[in-house]
């Protein structure tokens, strides 16, 4: 597992991750306010957790 952190989020994630985690993370990050007003979110006191999974 694989460890990414930003200052609104930390991202795990595993090698079949790879070839897309640098398009999520872009994404999450130009996203970033309109997820926070789908929530009703003014503010965050940490980081969110994000955890991709592996079947």
């Amino acid at each position: 597992m694989q460890k990414i952190s930003f200052a609104n989020f930390n991202i795990e994630y595993n090698d079949k991750d790879v070839n897309y985690i640098d398009d999520l993370i872009q994404e999450l990050k130009s996203e970033y306010q309109s997820i926070m007003d789908f929530f009703n979110l003014t503010s965050i006191n940490h980081p969110i957790s994000i955890k991709l999974w592996e079947e």
